[in-house]
C-alpha cells in the first residue's frame, strides 16, 4: 500500500461523519439509478409476458393472404414462424335463435404451422381457445363450438335458419351448417379480407345479390328477412353470395369465447354476435352433397396468417416488407390482403411503433435521468470539494515533502474509489431490495394493470446492473475530477498559511480597495452601512462577521448554494412528475365506469325490429328499472341516457381548440363526401351528443355550476349544460385534452324532417344561402363511388331553441359511465325533458333506421346506463340478468363493476406508490446533499469558530452569525433552485405535449412549499449541529488543529 493511499484511508477514518454521509449520498444515487433500471426491466418483462399470454407472440397478422404470399413467407429469411388458418364462410341462426345467440357461426380452422412453430414455451403464436369440455378438433369432420351453445337445440320448427342439430348439443352430437361465402359484388371495390368483414357489412345494412346482381332474400343463408335487401339501399355496395355449401360435423369440444375481441385475436372472442365453429388445423374442407372426405376437399375462401419476423427496426419497415410480398387474388375466393402489426408486442422488443405516448414517456424518462445524474454529480462533487478544502494544509505539507501533483490528484481519485467500493454495492442492493419491496407492495395493483393473476415479477438483468454500476462509477470519478485537479494545484506556502480556500473574491477585493481609499476616520471597524451589508443592519456585529465570511469564502458558499438549489430541483421535480402524470391517469380514469362508485351497471338499447331507438321502448326500460330497484338489497343509484340531435350553433360558442378538433374529426372521417362542419360565418352545423342525466345527478351538476335554480325540465323552454371537457386523439395519434366551448348561448335543434326515398340524411349542413339546410346523399351515386350531396330547405322541419346556461369543466360521474368526454360537442340535459320523446319513435315508419333529424322530437335517445348499489353484488347481477331476459324489446347487458372498480383503484394506487417512492428517494438525496455540504462545511470551520470564541463571541452572537449565513445560503439556493425547477417542470410539460395537446402548464405548488420547508428544516438542523459542535469543542485544541 502506497503512502498516499494510506494517507487517504486515514483521512476517511478520521472524518467519519463526512465519510458516512458521502457513502449514503452515493448509495442513494446508485439506488435510484438501479431502481429505475430494474423497475423498467421488470415492467417491460411483465408487459411482454402479459402480451404474449393474452394476445400471442405474432408480430404481423395478414388477412386475405394468397397462396403465393404464404410461399414467399416460407422462403424468406425475415419470416421465422408462420401459422395459417382458413375460414370457409358463415352459417346464420334463425330469426328466433338470433335474439339470444347472435347472428351466426363462422367456420374457421385452427392455425397450422406453415413455417417454424405454432406454440413456443406454452404460448401460441395467436391466442388459442380455452377448452371447457372435451378437446380441440384433430381430424376431418370434427368441430369445437362456443360454450354457450352447449345444451342448445338449433333448427327445429322455425325452419328459417342455416344451422341444425340432431338434438341438444353435447359431446358426440352432430351439427349441420349451411355455409355461405361472400365477396364484394364490385370486384374493384376491395376492402374485404375475411368472412367477418363481409358479415359486418351485411349486418350494417348491405345488400346480398347473386351473380346476376339480383337481390337475394335474407342473407342468402336463411329466410330470416321477409323483404329482399335492395342493392341500392346499401351505400357501400352489395355483397355477392359466391357459394353455399352444407357442412356436417361431429362435436368434440366446447370452448370459452367470452374474451375481448381485437385484431389478430380470432379464436377467443365473438364479434358482432358472430362466433366461431372451430375445425381441425389444415384448412376448411367443403364438399358437395354434404359428405366430407379428404380427396375432394376445397380450400376455404379467406386465409389468415400470423407471422414472427426478424431483421426489422420499425413497424413500417416490417409491414412494408410483408405488404410487398407476392399477391394476386385468385378467383372469387380472395379479397384484399390486409396487413396488421402487433404494436402491443413489438414495443417491448425494441421495434419502434411511432407511438407519441411512448415518445413522450421516453422524453420524460430522459429528463428525469438527467436530473438524477446532475443531482448525483452535485452531491459527490460537493463532498469531494469540501474534502479537498478541508485537507488543503495537508496537501501543502505533502507537496512540500515532495509529493507530485499527480500523486495529490490520485489521492482524491483513490478516495472516490474507496467510497464507491462501499457506496455502489450498497446502492445496487438497496435499489434491488427497494424495487422488490415496492413490487411486492403493489402486486395486486400490477395484477389489475396487467390483467393477470399474479403481480409483476422482479427482473434483475446483469446487463442493467452493470450499466448502473458503470454509470455510477463514471459519475463518481467525474464528480471527483475537478476537486482532484484543485488538490494538484495547491501551493505549499499558501496551504501551510491556510489562505488557499480563505481568500477574498474579486468583488470583495474591489470593495476593499475602494474602502482603502476612504478616510480611516470616516469608517468604524464594524460599520453596519459600509461593511456589514444587509446582514449588518439585521444582526449587528454577528451579521457583519457573517457578511465578511460570505465574501471571503465565496467558493465554499457557492458549493452550499448549489447544493441547496439542486435539492430544491429534486423535490419540485418529484412534484412535476406527479402533475405531468395526471393527464395520463385522468385519461385512464375516464374509461367507462372507472370513476363510478356503483357496484353494478345495466346498459340497455332498443332491440325491437320495428325501431332501434330506446326512447321508443321507454315504458319497458322504466319498468325494468322499477323492478330492479324493488329487488331486496338492491338500490338504483343513477341513470344516464344517450342520444343525439342535429343543430346549428353560433360561431362564438365553440372555442378555437374545439373548432380544430371538430374539423380534424371531419377531415379524418367524412371529408370526401360530407359538407364542412363550419359555415362561412364560423357557425357549427352538425350533430351534438346529448347525455340525459337522472334528476339527482343533474341537480348536483347544475348546483355546482350555480344554475340549480333554473327549470331544466320544461320542453317549451329547454335548457342545457355544455360539457366543456373533451378527450380525443389527433390524426398523428396525439391525445387531446381541451375545452371545446368558448361561451354559453342559444342555438336551434331540428327534427321532423323528411328524407326522400333513395337518399340518406347527412343532418344539418350550411345551405347555399348561409342558413341551415338538410344535407342529403344520393344512395345510387354513393354505391358507384361518387356520392352526390344535395341541400334542401328545412322549412318543413321543426326547430327548437335550446339555451346553454353553463359550461361544465368536468364530466359528471354518471355521464362518465358512457365516456361522455370522448364526444364533441356534448350537452348535458335533465332526463325529465325526454318524457316528450318517450314513445314518439314508435310512430315512425317501421323497419327503417331513422337519423336524429327524422324523429318527431330532438330529445330521443338510443342507449342508457343505470347504476345500482347492492349488498350482494354477485347475487344482484344474476337477478338483474334474469329480469332483463323478460324484456324482449330491449338488449340488456349487466356488468359487475366491483371487480373492475377494485382493479382501477389498485391501478391508481400503484401509480401513486411509484410516484411516492420516487418522491421519497429524491427527497432523501436532497437531504443528504444539503446535510453533507453544510455539516462538512461546519466541521471545516471549527478552527475559525474557536478563534471567534477566543476573542469573546458569545453563544447568542455565534448563533446569530450562523443564522445570517444560512439565511443567505437559503435565499440564494431557493431562488436559483426554483428557477431551475420551473425549467425542469416546463421541460416535462413539453415532453408531455408530444402526446397530449390542450393540457395547460401548472406548477406543483405543494411540492414547492415542501422544498422551501425542507431547506429551512435542514438549515435549522445544520445551525443546531454547528452550535453543538462548537460547545463540545475545546478552544485550545481547535486552535492547534490543522484542519479537523
Amino acid at each position: 500500500m502506497s503512502v498516499m493511499t494510506s494517507f487517504t484511508r486515514r483521512s476517511l477514518a478520521k472524518n467519519r461523519m463526512r465519510t458516512v454521509v458521502s457513502i449514503i449520498g452515493i448509495a442513494l444515487s446508485v439506488a435510484l439509478i438501479t431502481a429505475i433500471w430494474t423497475t423498467v426491466a421488470s415492467l417491460q418483462q411483465g408487459l411482454y409476458q402479459r402480451t404474449i399470454a393474452t394476445e400471442g407472440w405474432w408480430q404481423v397478422y395478414v388477412q386475405g393472404a394468397a397462396d403465393e404470399t404464404i410461399d414467399a413467407m416460407e422462403q424468406s429469411d425475415n419470416i421465422t414462424d408462420a401459422a395459417v388458418s382458413h375460414d370457409g364462410g358463415v352459417a346464420w341462426y334463425s330469426e328466433r335463435e338470433s335474439e339470444t345467440l347472435g347472428s351466426g357461426l363462422i367456420v374457421k380452422s385452427l392455425p397450422q404451422a406453415a413455417k417454424g412453430q405454432v406454440e413456443r414455451d406454452g404460448a401460441g403464436i395467436t391466442c388459442l381457445p380455452e377448452v371447457t369440455e372435451g378437446r380441440a378438433p384433430e381430424a376431418l369432420g370434427e368441430v369445437m363450438l362456443p360454450e354457450r351453445l352447449r345444451g342448445t337445440t338449433l333448427g327445429g320448427e322455425d325452419g328459417d335458419g342455416g344451422i341444425t342439430t340432431d338434438g341438444a348439443l353435447a359431446l358426440g352430437g352432430s351439427i349441420a351448417l349451411d355455409v355461405c361465402r361472400y365477396v364484394p359484388a364490385d370486384p374493384d371495390r376491395g376492402s374485404i379480407a375475411s368472412t367477418l368483414n363481409a358479415v359486418q357489412e351485411i349486418l350494417a345494412g348491405g345488400a346480398v345479390v347473386d351473380a346476376q346482381g339480383a337481390p337475394i332474400e335474407g342473407y342468402g343463408g336463411s329466410a330470416a328477412s321477409e323483404e329482399p335487401r335492395a342493392a341500392a339501399k346499401y351505400e357501400g355496395g352489395a355483397m355477392l353470395l359466391a357459394s353455399r355449401e352444407r357442412m356436417e360435423f361431429s362435436v368434440v369440444g366446447f370452448y370459452d369465447d367470452s374474451g375481448a375481441h381485437y385484431t389478430g385475436n380470432d379464436f377467443v372472442a365473438s364479434s358482432d354476435g358472430v362466433s366461431l365453429a372451430i375445425t381441425a388445423p389444415g384448412g376448411v374442407e367443403m364438399v358437395s352433397g354434404g359428405q366430407m372426405g379428404a380427396d375432394d376437399a376445397l380450400t376455404g375462401c379467406y386465409t389468415d396468417v400470423w407471422a414472427a419476423t426478424q431483421g426489422f427496426g420499425s413497424l413500417d419497415e416490417m409491414t412494408g416488407f410483408v405488404s410487398g410480398l407476392p399477391y394476386e387474388g385468385t378467383g372469387l375466393y380472395y379479397g384484399d390482403m390486409v396487413v396488421y402489426a402487433h404494436g402491443n408486442l413489438t414495443r417491448y422488443q425494441g421495434i419502434s411503433n411511432g407511438s407519441l405516448l411512448q415518445d413522450s414517456l421516453t422524453a420524460m424518462a430522459g429528463i428525469l435521468a438527467l436530473v438524477v445524474a446532475v443531482a448525483s454529480v452535485s452531491l459527490i462533487y460537493n463532498s469531494f470539494s469540501i474534502s479537498v478544502a478541508e485537507r488543503t494544509r495537508q496537501f501543502g505539507l505533502l507537496a512540500s515533502l515532495g509529493a507530485s501533483k499527480r500523486q495529490l490528484r490520485r489521492s482524491v481519485l483513490v478516495e472516490a474509489l474507496m467510497l464507491g467500493a462501499v457506496g455502489i454495492p450498497c446502492g445496487i442492493l438497496l435499489g434491488i431490495g427497494g424495487t422488490a419491496a415496492v413490487l411486492q407492495l403493489t402486486g395486486a395493483g400490477f395484477s389489475a394493470l396487467l390483467g393477470v393473476d399474479e403481480g409483476l415479477a422482479l427482473a434483475v438483468e446483469p446487463a442493467s446492473l452493470a450499466i448502473s454500476a458503470a454509470l455510477s462509477l463514471v459519475t463518481l470519478l467525474v464528480s471527483a475530477w475537478i476537486p482532484a485537479l484543485r488538490a494538484g494545484r495547491v501551493s505549499a506556502v499558501d496551504a501551510i498559511r491556510q489562505v488557499q480556500d480563505v481568500r477574498l473574491s474579486k468583488r470583495a477585493q474591489r470593495k476593499a480597495a475602494r474602502g482603502a481609499r476612504t478616510s480611516a476616520a470616516s469608517a468604524a471597524p464594524f460599520s453596519k452601512r459600509s461593511d456589514g451589508g444587509l446582514w449588518g443592519l439585521v444582526a449587528d456585529v454577528p451579521g457583519i462577521i457573517a457578511h465578511r465570511n460570505l465574501s471571503r469564502q465565496s467558493a465554499r458558499g457557492r458549493i452550499v448554494v448549489m447544493s441547496l438549489a439542486v435539492s430544491v430541483v429534486l423535490v419540485v421535480t418529484a412534484g412535476a412528475v406527479a402533475v405531468t402524470m395526471d393527464p395520463i391517469v385522468s385519461r385512464a380514469g375516464s374509461a367507462a365506469g372507472a370513476s363510478s362508485d356503483a357496484d353494478i351497471t345495466l346498459m340497455a338499447s332498443g332491440s325491437d325490429s320495428q325501431n332501434d331507438e330506446l326512447s321508443a321502448q321507454a315504458e319497458q326500460f322504466d319498468g325494468l328499472l322499477d323492478e330492479a330497484a324493488s329487488l331486496e338489497g338492491v338500490s338504483l343509484d343513477g341513470v344516464v341516457r344517450q342520444g343525439s340531435m342535429e343543430a346549428a350553433l353560433p360561431a362564438g360558442m365553440i372555442s378555437a381548440a374545439g373548432r380544430d378538433a371538430i374539423q380534424q374529426n371531419h377531415d379524418l372521417g367524412s371529408a370526401s363526401w360530407s359538407p364542412q362542419p363550419f359555415g362561412q360565418d364560423g357557425a357549427y352545423y352538425g350533430r351534438l351528443e346529448v347525455f340525459y342525466l337522472d334528476e339527482r345527478s343533474f341537480s348536483q351538476t347544475a348546483e355546482s355550476l350555480g344554475v340549480g335554480d333554473l327549470d331544466f325540465a320544461d320542453p317549451g323552454h329547454p335548457r342545457a349544460i355544455a360539457l366543456n371537457a373533451y378527450q380525443g386523439v389527433t390524426t398523428d395519434a396525439a391525445y387531446l385534452d381541451i375545452d371545446p366551448f368558448a361561451q354559453t348561448g342559444s342555438f336551434r335543434a331540428y327534427c321532423g324532417a323528411t328524407v326522400p326515398e333513395g337518399f340518406s340524411s347527412l343532418g344539418v349542413v350550411e345551405g347555399e344561402d348561409g342558413v341551415p339546410a338538410l344535407g342529403l346523399i344520393d344512395q345510387a351515386s354513393a354505391a358507384e363511388g361518387d356520392p352526390a350531396v344535395e341541400r334542401v330547405s328545412l322549412d318543413s322541419a321543426r326547430s327548437v331553441q335550446i339555451d346553454v346556461v353553463a359550461l361544465a369543466p368536468e364530466t359528471p360521474p354518471i355521464a362518465n359511465l358512457m365516456s361522455a368526454s370522448r364526444g364533441i360537442p356534448v350537452l348535458l340535459m335533465s332526463d325529465e325533458i325526454t318524457k316528450a320523446a318517450d314513445g314518439a319513435a314508435a310512430e315512425d315508419a317501421p323497419g327503417e333506421r331513422l337519423s336524429a333529424i327524422e324523429h318527431d322530437t330532438p330529445f330521443s335517445y338510443s342507449f342508457a346506463t343505470a347504476t345500482f348499489q347492492a349488498d350482494d353484488h354477485e347475487s344482484a347481477v344474476e337477478q338483474l340478468r334474469e329480469l332483463a331476459d323478460g324484456y324482449a324489446g330491449l338488449t340488456v347487458n349487466v356488468v359487475d363493476l366491483v371487480v373492475s372498480a377494485e382493479s382501477t383503484r389498485l391501478a391508481f394506487q400503484t401509480i401513486q406508490v411509484f410516484i411516492l417512492c420516487f418522491t421519497v428517494i429524491m427527497a432523501l438525496i436532497a437531504v443528504a446533499n444539503v446535510f453533507n455540504t453544510l455539516t462538512n462545511s461546519i466541521i471545516l470551520r471549527m478552527r475559525e469558530f474557536a478563534v471567534l470564541k477566543s476573542v469573546g463571541m458569545g453563544d447568542r452572537a455565534f448563533a446569530r452569525m450562523l443564522v445570517c449565513e444560512c439565511a443567505s445560503y437559503a435565499l440564494r439556493g431557493l431562488v436559483i433552485g426554483l428557477v431551475l425547477a420551473i425549467a425542469v417542470a416546463w421541460l416535462l410539460y413539453q415532453a408531455l405535449g408530444i402526446a397530449f395537446e390542450g393540457v395547460g402548464f401548472s406548477l406543483p405548488w405543494a411540492y414547492i412549499g415542501a422544498a422551501v420547508a425542507l431547506v429551512l428544516v435542514v438549515l435549522a438542523i445544520s445551525v443546531a449541529f454547528a452550535l453543538r459542535k462548537s460547545h463540545a469543542a475545546n478552544v485550545v485544541e481547535a486552535l492547534r488543529a490543522d484542519a479537523v
